[in-house]
């Protein structure tokens, strides 16, 4: 169904719309605000991401089983989930350890 409003009403209201203009100040703010938000995100992902190694055993091992540095390597796990392992600078810590 068609508007009862009259023609001309129908087009000042277009016009109001179109003949806004922002200051360059408010660009200016938008732009920042968009800015800052996209950096907060990529911070907050990179540190929900972060990832630290840790010795693990490259095949499984049975127990009582003397630890060679064939036996390890590095794995990797989200840093703060709770898993604690061996740093891989202290892998010599394990070799040779045994029952």
């Amino acid at each position: 169904m068609l508007s009862q409003r009259p023609v001309e009403a129908r087009s000042s209201v277009a016009q109001l719309h179109v003949g806004r203009r922002r200051s360059k100040w408010q660009v200016a703010g938008a732009a920042t605000v968009v800015v800052v938000c996209a950096t907060v995100a990529a911070v907050t992902y990179a540190q929900a991401t972060k990832q630290v190694g840790i010795v693990v055993a490259s095949t499984p091992m049975p127990a009582g089983t003397v630890i060679s540095a064939a036996d390890l390597r590095v794995g990797h796990v989200v840093a703060g989930s709770g898993v604690t392992g061996v740093a891989p600078s202290a892998v010599s810590t394990l070799v040779g350890r045994g029952p």
